[in-house]
């Protein structure tokens, strides 16, 4: 359906019963370009450069030039491989599916996947249009004072990591 490279990006984050379970949700996510309002956050630049960097990645191992946007799927994956390299504990696939549960897509499994409803939560993500405790975003922090909104997607996933670090820590 996507091909190789679409098939790496998933395995970086999905065992092959969660990829099949899951097949529509992660393509329509690597469909979707990757979009910002350089208003509210300019360097959200940088998560798109972490998603193409994984194009430049799968390209230096397998020797296939990859040339095409940046997805959102991309961008997730590069968050949640940032998460586990900075936090050490919880492997990149446990913040991706995190990111998946916040958004508000995890039941859009094959068997009750609606199109409409994952294109308008993927729409919500990219318009910021989310609670401002980030319900509804990639990081979701109960009880903070700032808007998620209003702040570099960088600065939620650093504060979310430690909300989830400490709250295991209790």
């Amino acid at each position: 359906m996507n091909g190789p490279y679409f098939d790496w990006l998933v395995n970086l984050v999905c065992t092959s019963a969660y990829k099949k379970s899951y097949i529509s949700l992660l393509s329509e996510l690597y469909e979707t370009p990757f979009e910002y309002d350089e208003r509210i956050a300019p360097n959200d630049i940088y998560r798109m450069d972490d998603g193409l960097a994984l194009q430049y990645e799968y390209a230096s191992i397998t020797g296939d030039k990859i040339s095409r946007f940046c997805s959102v799927l991309e961008v997730m994956i590069a968050l949640a491989r940032k998460c586990e390299n900075i936090s050490g504990v919880i492997d990149s696939s446990a913040w991706f599916w995190m990111m998946i549960n916040n958004l508000g897509l995890e039941p859009m499994y094959e068997r009750h996947y609606n199109a409409g409803y994952v294109k308008n939560i993927i729409a919500r993500f990219l318009n910021r249009d989310y609670y401002p405790n980030g319900l509804g975003g990639l990081f979701y922090i109960p009880g903070i004072k700032e808007d998620l909104r209003q702040v570099e997607i960088w600065y939620q996933m650093c504060w979310y990591q430690n909300y989830i670090l400490e709250k295991e820590g209790e």
